[in-house]
């Protein structure tokens, strides 16, 4: 809702009562008292002040302090227009864009599903991990396929945290269509998809994780005892592993995702 004119209020009424009045109704919306602020607005657009039925208009055109109506929202603003409220218009078109776009605003409210942030929308290909590898090309390989699953899981932990904010998800022209108690609700919404999205990427990449340590053991095992010419290359190789998973740990633990 936009804030109402002061100077409007003044201009029609000439007197500092109404100015006091419209101060005071405007600082228990601004607070949220939206019952309270509706009857003080409510009382000044019965006494034909142009920017109370203004407001008023909204109030009822965003159910704030009461039941939602957009026929009474349009008689007020049209009342407002007609009073001369330079506001009026543009609130009597939000209304009305409110009221045609309700679907989408019950979407971000209750059934929105992550969008392109959920982790299946990456396609980010687990690495084939075998039991242990015996040779320089086989760790090489696997190496290889766990750094390209890690620069997959890095974009798409990069790109959860940016829409983290309900308002970095939500866009902007359905955000300015919501009322305080809708953009909560939504609020709530979103956060309990992301955090699952966040949870499900969390348990893949705990299972690879795992695979990837019971790999290391034993192709580390198998070189120290069977191919002591391929151990330097062995050890050279799992020193950029450290480097990469390290690394790749710092990322989880500046993510949205759920540490263990």
């Amino acid at each position: 809702m936009k804030k109402t004119g002061l100077l409007a209020c003044l201009g029609l009424m000439l007197g500092t009562a109404c100015a006091d009045e419209l101060g005071d109704a405007q600082m228990l919306w601004e607070k949220k008292n939206f019952a309270a602020a509706f009857q003080a607005f409510n009382r000044l657009a019965q006494a034909g002040n142009s920017a109370a039925q203004q407001q008023l208009g909204e109030m009822y055109g965003f159910g704030e302090g009461t039941n939602e109506d957009l026929g009474l929202a349009t008689q007020w603003l049209e009342r407002a227009v007609r009073g001369g409220s330079k506001e009026a218009p543009a609130s009597l078109e939000l209304v009305r864009r409110r009221a045609a776009h309700k679907a989408d605003i019950q979407w971000y409210t209750d059934k929105f599903d992550g969008g392109d942030a959920r982790y299946e929308k990456f396609a980010c290909l687990a690495p084939s991990v075998p039991a242990l590898s015996k040779t320089v090309p086989e760790i090489k390989a696997v190496d290889a396929a766990v750094g390209a699953w890690r620069e997959c899981y890095g974009r798409f932990a990069a790109n959860l945290n940016a829409k983290a904010a309900p308002t970095n998800t939500i866009p902007a022209n359905v955000l300015e269509l919501m009322n305080q108690e809708e953009f909560e609700r939504a609020s709530t919404h979103i956060g309990r998809v992301y955090t699952g999205i966040a949870k499900q990427a969390q348990a893949s990449a705990d299972e690879i994780t795992k695979k990837m340590a019971s790999w290391r053991k034993a192709t580390e095992d198998y070189v120290t005892t069977y191919d002591k010419q391929n151990k330097a290359e062995m050890t050279r190789l799992q020193l950029q592993n450290d480097i990469d998973a390290k690394a790749f740990q710092n990322m989880q633990q500046t993510s949205v995702l759920p540490k263990k």
